[in-house]
């Protein structure tokens, strides 16, 4: 249990050292405890976290800051912890904005009793375990092909991405969730330069049908987080060949969020790099394709 506002831990009939402001819970507001397993506690006051084991605390890890948007409000009911003994527990504590959640994780299998801690550390996915989090699904809707232009355009495309998986992560690249993208990347990058490669045909007197080849080398969905924001972002290149040139189409996009990233704001991010890339693959046809 905890005493003196959260400064000590009671076990048995021993009190762990002091916890001043430097260690979690410091800031004299009532601590949450939750069981790490292997006789080992996890603590969290206000935004500061530690983990207790062998009546001694570990180094702070400041997770954030409690916060609400209303000068009368009050965070300090929203703050909580919950574990069950197996070495990780879920922090929430409110922001401005919303809720904001972390895992964190002590590695309990490799602990021993009467040992100090090992330095507490964020969970990479187990490939053996569900995901912590349902996958986040990316729905995007590919121009259409012009009925009233003649499709003169034949398009081949190539991904040589060297990872084609798309992950929803946290804190220190953490593994959460994947991002699941409809359609499937290569059917989307073609459809774009297809109805991109008709328009600009359409435009040439006396066109004939062109093959157009296009190499995905980069197409990225990344969520990089910091303890208080993830950004969103998406990076796209690739490669059009005609005619025996060559040209590359860039565009990026990104968007800060201080809550969860989810779907709409993962999307949205997308949807610009993908407009910039529609754009840029007309411009670089041009280049190609007009004498």
């Amino acid at each position: 249990m905890l005493g003196g506002q959260g400064r000590m831990c009671v076990r048995a009939s021993r009190y762990t050292d002091a916890r001043n402001r430097a260690r979690a819970g410091g800031t004299g507001l009532r601590a949450h405890t939750a069981p790490a397993g292997r006789d080992a506690f996890h603590a969290l006051g206000g935004g500061s976290y530690g983990l207790l084991t062998d009546y001694e605390w570990s180094a702070p890890l400041e997770l954030g800051e409690p916060a609400t948007a209303s000068f009368w409000g009050t965070p300090w009911d929203a703050v909580d912890l919950a574990g069950i003994g197996d070495g990780q527990a879920f922090a929430v504590w409110p922001v401005p904005r919303g809720i904001v959640g972390r895992w964190i994780a002590w590695d309990a299998s490799n602990a021993t009793e009467a040992k100090r801690l090992d330095t507490p550390m964020w969970p990479l996915q187990d490939p053996k375990q569900p995901e912590p989090f349902e996958p986040v699904h990316i729905v995007i809707a590919p121009p259409e092909r012009d009925l009233n232009l003649e499709r003169l355009a034949n398009v081949l495309v190539t991904d040589s991405r060297k990872e084609t998986e798309f992950r929803r992560t946290t804190i220190f690249d953490t593994f959460m969730s994947r991002i699941a993208l409809h359609p499937p990347v290569s059917e989307l990058v073609g459809r774009i330069v297809e109805a991109r490669a008709d328009r600009v045909l359409a435009g040439l007197a006396g066109a004939t049908p062109e093959s157009i080849e296009c190499d995905i080398t980069t197409f990225d969905i990344a969520t990089p987080a910091t303890i208080l924001y993830w950004d969103v972002e998406t990076r796209l290149e690739w490669t059009l060949r005609a005619r025996g040139q060559t040209r590359t189409v860039r565009a990026s996009a990104s968007e800060r969020t201080w809550i969860w990233p989810s779907e709409d704001i993962i999307g949205k991010a997308l949807h610009e790099a993908l407009r910039q890339a529609g754009d840029d693959v007309e411009r670089q046809l041009r280049a190609l394709l007009v004498p």
